[in-house]
């Protein structure tokens, strides 16, 4: 049975401590706040709420967040 390797190193999202209701900024979409996380290393997810753009739900391990 063919398993995923465990993650050698945390992602930048985890260093940035993220956590719910989080305000975070987005090149393209903006201000946000962070409504939800889970997963954990690289497949850590959050969900945020953007003023202009709504709910997304973005891979930490990709998604170009700034916590402000």
């Amino acid at each position: 049975m063919w398993q995923r390797p465990a993650a050698a190193t945390t992602t930048g999202a985890q260093l940035m401590g993220l956590r719910v209701g989080d305000d975070v900024r987005h090149a393209k979409w903006g201000e946000g706040v962070v409504l939800d996380l889970s997963g954990q290393g690289d497949d850590l997810q959050a969900t945020v709420r953007f003023r202009d753009e709504g709910e997304k739900h973005l891979l930490l391990a990709w998604a170009p967040l700034e916590k402000i």
